[in-house]
């Protein structure tokens, strides 16, 4: 198992540069030529400074478009990016990482913008890059318009905050909607932020439904059920004895996305009960050769990161690793000491698996040994064989 830790690790990272995702979309080139093809659909933390195209999806080497290439790109059904050429600002907004003063500089850049929520009157856009979050709004077919947000330290350390794109967000309210007093008062409150600003800006609009062109429909937050075998091993140190129980096991959970389109990163929260028995010959309470015999009930939290190596709607592989924090209670021989067992105990399971149809999950889970009598040498070490059934998403 631990060449199996090995191997993990040593094709994570080959795993995270050589996973492609192709998804139909299309480049809106400069000339104003709309080019139908395929997408590199990525888990794009920060905005995306150029993106692959293929026109067909078998094609060996794709074209690379960055925002001075194109005029803007779009995944069907999921995400649109338009480029925006212009003054953008410099600083730091991100905290911790703030300057110790008010920095308003700007710099030219060519960006991809990411559309937010579009309407009768405005659109908004966002980009992310390794120094901060901007956002822009734009009038109808008018060039996007950045939002002003500064943070900065004072002497003391304290967070001044210049919200300057509130007084923005009035100006467009009295231009609009200028009966709507009680959505000044709240852009005078809102923070710069996603849900905050987008729900703004559909106020402003006075749409009855929000027209996010091209944005998923799916759900962050997925969740499941599952069953499995559990099989445990427990083994005394002194004797070497050991002894082997499977067993049903119950599983459940949620699953949270970075991004539910693509899918590539998921962040975990396992809840599992299980049972476990064993019989081993000891040699340490009262004679160097007696048995010790008890069953485990153990209810278990896991929070762990999901990376799936293969990516594809249809079939995914993954691999992931987390901290499991167990609660165990047991029931045993009377003669052995209630004190000696661990009640609460962690270990760090290692998972691999497949999805079918982003609907059926199948795994395999190992848990090294830990000693689950701390002070008298009885180990422990399982895997489990599971199936899991998503309940949306």
């Amino acid at each position: 198992m631990k060449l199996l830790y090995i191997l993990l690790l040593i094709a994570l990272p080959s795993a995270l540069f050589a996973q492609t995702n192709y998804h139909e979309g299309y480049v809106l080139k400069n000339n104003g030529d709309t080019v139908k093809g395929f997408i590199d659909y990525r888990e794009w933390n920060e905005s995306p400074i150029s993106v692959d195209f293929k026109t067909n999806k078998g094609d060996k080497q794709p074209e690379q478009f960055n925002a001075t290439a194109i005029k803007g790109f779009g995944i069907i059904g999921m995400e649109t990016y338009i480029t925006f050429n212009g003054m953008i600002s410099n600083d730091n907004n991100r905290f911790p990482d703030l300057a110790s003063f008010l920095d308003t500089s700007r710099i030219r850049g060519s960006i991809f913008l990411r559309q937010m929520i579009t309407g009768s009157h405005l659109s908004l856009y966002s980009q992310v890059d390794g120094k901060k979050t901007r956002y822009f709004v734009a009038e109808g077919n008018a060039v996007p318009v950045e939002l002003k947000y500064n943070q900065y330290y004072t002497d003391r350390r304290d967070v001044i905050e210049r919200a300057f794109f509130r007084g923005q967000l009035i100006l467009y309210i009295n231009k609009y909607t200028p009966a709507k007093t009680a959505l000044i008062r709240q852009a005078e409150e809102t923070k710069f932020e996603d849900d905050p600003l987008e729900d703004i800006i559909y106020k402003i609009n006075g749409d009855l439904i929000a027209k996010t062109n091209n944005q998923s429909n799916h759900s962050k937050v997925r969740g499941y059920i599952g069953l499995g075998m559990l099989n445990t091993k427990t083994q005394s140190d002194y004797t070497k004895s050991h002894s082997i129980s499977t067993l049903p096991q119950v599983n459940f959970g949620i699953d949270i996305f970075n991004n539910p389109d693509v899918q590539q990163c998921i962040i975990r929260v396992n809840g599992s009960l299980s049972f476990a028995s064993a019989k081993v010959v000891y040699g340490s309470f009262e004679s160097q050769n007696s048995a010790i015999s008890f069953d485990q009930f153990t209810f278990g939290i896991t929070p762990q990161i999901i990376f799936n190596i293969y990516n594809r709607d249809s079939f995914k592989v993954y691999i992931d690793g987390g901290v499991g924090l167990n609660f165990s209670s047991y029931s045993r021989d009377s003669d052995i000491p209630s004190s000696i067992f661990n009640s609460f105990w962690t270990n760090l399971p290692l998972q691999t698996g497949i999805v079918i149809n982003k609907k059926w999950e199948a795994s395999f889970t190992y848990a090294p040994y830990l000693k689950i009598i701390p002070d008298n040498g009885l180990t422990y070490q399982s895997f489990s064989l599971g199936v899991k059934l998503y309940l949306d998403n």
